[in-house]
């Protein structure tokens, strides 16, 4: 049997024992043994994945780096004569994409930045391969321009903006295609069209100056053909039938002017005094006078100034005549165009030539030169050389040639043909006209195949 104060202390050890070992079970927070071997896990896991990555990049840039490598040292041997050194290091670099193949750093720091830059070799004085130079600058200078031959550069675009902002209009010119643009330059008969066409406009604006002014540029132009050139010679010929032998002067035209009639005046003594450089006759002309002896005192007349030059062209059987100061053909106006007859054979000389002094004749008689006893007088109907006779002279080296003429004909149907001995001739109005235009001593005449 138990004492009662041995049963207290054995239940109050035993109740300590039970209560010291509750306190250790609640003050403890360790994690159970299954939880910390899951995080283990996957720090391990965690850790092998990224060895695993770094050893696949590690892999990929590598390659890379052999690759650029290998493509550098072609490059270098491809480029460069002298083999890379062993020891240069060359830094690995991504591939390029472009498809331009690459350039090696030398190159590239030797590359000049201006495209007109020359790069030279100091050793050797040469200029390297990539070098390229500036095309040369023209020389601001301005032949002289032969009226038979057009200018060697085509100004008939500005030619044709100009005169169309003159006449209030703004008319597009001829474009030329450019380097960068793939565009598609106009046409000889687009040119063309387009010039008569602006000239049209200018004169229904009533400014036939401005229109004579682009027309004769046309004329000139290199690329036009030559039915181009004849569509514009007809234009201008229609034009000066107005402009120049028509009875109304121009305001502004250098070839016109307004004279007004003093007493004691003459048709003859008018154009010696106002030295014309024409024949009295052309007063005649373009005023219409029926008798060239009643004038009235006050009356105004037209007059034309000259002097006129003359263009035989043998290939087409034309004549050109043109306006303008004789040693300067650059500055020569086309006028208008007859059609002629030519010497049988070619025999017609090709030259430079001037108008003989005291060598223009009205009716004159004619001696066959073949044959001296064929001989007709002035007035004589069957005078093969007409009523009107120009004698020439050669010029320089052409003054071989003597005795040739322009002359008129009795037999119309010769006229473009080659049936003369010589000589250049003219149906009978047009002759009439050139003897009144050309003048001895001053008029030039040409005659080109």
């Amino acid at each position: 049997m138990s004492l009662p104060s041995q049963t207290t202390r054995t239940g109050v050890r035993a109740g300590r024992s039970a209560t010291v070992y509750r306190r250790r079970k609640r003050g403890s927070k360790l994690p159970p043994p299954a939880l910390i071997g899951g995080f283990v896990g996957l720090a391990a896991l965690g850790g092998l994945a990224f060895l695993i990555v770094r050893i696949v990049a590690g892999a990929t840039s590598g390659d890379d780096s052999a690759a650029q490598l290998a493509s550098d040292e072609r490059e270098v041997e491809t480029e460069s004569p002298t083999p890379a050194t062993p020891s240069a290091r060359i830094e690995p670099r991504p591939t390029p994409q472009s498809t331009t193949p690459s350039i090696p750093r030398s190159a590239e720091r030797e590359r000049p930045t201006d495209p007109n830059r020359v790069v030279i070799d100091q050793g050797s004085r040469r200029a390297t391969e990539e070098t390229t130079r500036a095309e040369p600058t023209p020389a601001n200078t301005s032949p002289v321009v032969d009226p038979l031959k057009p200018a060697v550069e085509s100004r008939l675009g500005d030619a044709i903006a100009a005169q169309g902002e003159r006449g209030g209009e703004r008319s597009t010119p001829p474009t030329t295609p450019s380097r960068n643009e793939n565009t598609t330059a106009p046409s000889a008969h687009q040119i063309t069209t387009q010039t008569l066409r602006t000239a049209d406009t200018l004169i229904a604006q009533s400014d036939p100056l401005a229109a004579r002014e682009l027309l004769s540029v046309g004329l000139r132009d290199n690329s036009l053909t030559a039915m181009d050139r004849s569509r514009i010679r007809m234009k201008l010929s229609e034009l000066n039938e107005k402009l120049v032998f028509g009875p109304v002067a121009t305001p502004g035209d250098p070839i016109t002017e307004s004279y007004t009639v003093r007493s004691g005046d003459r048709l003859s003594t008018i154009a010696a005094r106002r030295e014309l450089a024409t024949h009295w006759r052309l007063i005649q002309r373009v005023n219409g006078l029926a008798n060239p002896n009643v004038i009235r005192v006050g009356q105004s007349l037209k007059l034309v100034r000259g002097p006129f030059h003359a263009i035989v062209d043998k290939s087409d059987y034309r004549l050109d005549l043109y306006h303008g100061p004789p040693d300067d053909p650059s500055r020569w106006l086309f006028i208008r165009s007859f059609t002629v007859g030519l010497g049988e054979q070619g025999s017609t000389p090709t030259g430079r030539f001037k108008v003989r002094l005291d060598s223009k004749l009205e009716n004159p008689a004619w001696v066959n030169p073949r044959n001296p006893s064929e001989r007709y007088d002035g007035d004589d109907p069957r005078n093969p050389i007409g009523e009107f006779w120009i004698g020439l002279d050669g010029e320089g080296e052409d003054a071989v040639y003597t005795g040739y003429g322009i002359h008129g004909t009795i037999a119309p149907d010769s006229i473009g043909k080659q049936e003369s001995m010589g000589c250049v001739r003219l149906l009978p109005d047009d002759i009439a006209l050139m003897y009144e235009c050309l003048v001895e001593g001053i008029s030039r005449v040409r005659i080109v195949d």
